[in-house]
């Protein structure tokens, strides 16, 4: 029995093993130039398969398409230090700024929809948020690190 288990174990341990990935498409470099980044953070991508990824040292988000051209950049007259991006079920982005401790919402071409946030403990507040994430019920959640919490928000 219990080689049986082992075996079993070993068997389903190699069916999920693919080894090297067949297909690695790379872009970027650093600088500050469109389609370089300095230190970028997180990445999402939406519906319609365009890759947004927050570029920390830049201070704003990058917009590209699958592939890796680029499309545009926002944030810069928003962001200190832009953190994690998530897209939501209607396509717009929200992105964490960690030194802000603010939570900014931004249509999919870089509009500036709204912030909330700042710095504290109490509900709707943050110390450093990290994560953030949109659920098709129009549920924001937000990893509050310096919190140690997670902050689910309903916004209307």
């Amino acid at each position: 029995m219990y080689r049986l288990h082992l075996f079993t174990l070993l068997a389903v341990l190699l069916a999920g093993c693919t080894g090297s990935p067949a297909d690695v498409q790379v872009w970027g470099g650093q600088g500050s130039e469109p389609g370089q980044f300095n230190e970028p953070f997180d990445v999402a991508v939406d519906a319609d398969g365009f890759v947004y990824v927050t570029d920390v040292r830049n201070n704003r988000v990058q917009k590209f398409t699958a592939d890796g051209g680029f499309v545009l950049a926002f944030g810069q007259q928003q962001f200190e230090k832009p953190g994690g991006i998530g897209i939501g079920p209607d396509g717009t982005v929200w992105v964490t700024d960690y030194d802000l401790d603010r939570i900014f919402h931004f249509d999919p071409n870089g509009k500036l929809l709204g912030a909330w946030g700042g710095k504290g403990d109490k509900p709707g507040l943050f110390s450093g948020p990290t994560g953030v994430a949109a659920s098709r019920n129009g549920r924001i959640y937000v990893a509050d690190w310096g919190n140690h919490r997670i902050q689910n928000v309903l916004l209307q």
